[in-house]
């Protein structure tokens, strides 16, 4: 398993133990675990991805790192989406 999802996932645990202390109602923590599982699976893909562009060209080919670069850039947006779907619920009061 990739370094980075497993920090992921250790990521998930720590929010599933903030949010179960949180007092926000069930939907505003349901909607932040979704945000953040949308992480995970982008990572998963990235993961999928770079597997795939190692398996057809284990040489360095252009097309191949900017594939990894996207699928990097995926992750990236799935993290700017969790903090803007955090700052939301925070600010909906």
């Amino acid at each position: 398993m990739e370094e980075s999802f497993r920090l992921e996932v250790w990521g998930l645990v720590l929010l599933g133990a903030v949010l179960a202390a949180c007092p926000w109602p069930m939907w505003k923590k349901a909607a932040l675990a979704s945000a953040y599982l949308l992480i995970l699976l982008a990572e998963l893909f990235n993961s999928a991805l770079e597997d795939l562009c190692d398996l057809v060209s284990p040489d360095y080919h252009h097309l191949a790192g900017r594939a990894k670069d996207k699928g990097s850039a995926a992750v990236l947006l799935a993290m700017l989406v969790n903090v803007l779907v955090l700052l939301a619920l925070w600010l909906a009061d």
